[in-house]
């Protein structure tokens, strides 16, 4: 889903957070769960396998040893295919929000990208958020385990298109006295001039 259209739509929910003389400087969206790295790494064995099994069917000629490539052929597919989508559904969209005075948590629907309610609110002092990167894979690393959600560790993996959003939200945390270990350099403080809603007053 593009980037504007997430923002657009969770934007009047978070102006009702807002403290006064708050506004939003930075957000992005991220999922919770295990990372959907894996998926790549998953899917290179079983292609393997299934390359493999399609080669030994023109090689073999026997037919047991064609039924069993066979089996390969249909069963393994099938396998991954409801293994991810397992994994998918285990999976829930947030859009992580920091404003001049806090971080916002906020659920998302899976379809449209709707506010659906807020998780949590805390203070950037007692925020930590660590990264760390992913090397070419899509999706980033992301923990949370400062204030908010019940004093439980948070993690969530964010995708590509939202890399900079990121990066100005862990800058928003640094400055507002919160902790973002993120082994970068040069992050720049974002003015909050992208975000249309107006100050809360």
């Amino acid at each position: 889903m593009f980037r504007q259209t997430v923002r657009r739509r969770i934007e009047p929910a978070l102006h009702e957070l807002l403290q006064p003389g708050d506004r939003v400087l930075a957000g992005f969206e991220a999922r919770t769960g295990l990372s959907p790295n894996w998926e790549v790494l998953m899917a290179v064995p079983f292609v393997l396998l299934a390359a493999l099994a399609g080669w030994d069917v023109t090689q073999t000629p026997s037919r047991a040893g064609k039924a069993i490539d066979g089996v390969i052929l249909i069963f393994g597919p099938l396998f991954l295919s409801t293994a991810l989508s397992l994994l998918k559904l285990r999976r829930v969209p947030l859009f992580i929000a920091v404003t001049q005075q806090q971080l916002i948590c906020y659920c998302l629907s899976r379809r449209g990208g709707y506010p659906v309610r807020a998780e949590f609110c805390a203070p950037l002092a007692a925020v930590r958020l660590t990264t760390r990167r992913d090397g070419l894979l899509p999706w980033r690393s992301l923990k949370h385990s400062g204030a908010g959600n019940g004093g439980k560790e948070l993690r969530l993996s964010v995708h590509w298109p939202w890399r900079q959003d990121l990066r100005e939200a862990l800058a928003a945390v640094q400055a507002g006295g919160g902790a973002a270990e993120t082994g970068q350099t040069g992050l720049l403080i974002p003015d909050g001039l992208a975000w249309s809603g107006p100050t809360q007053g």
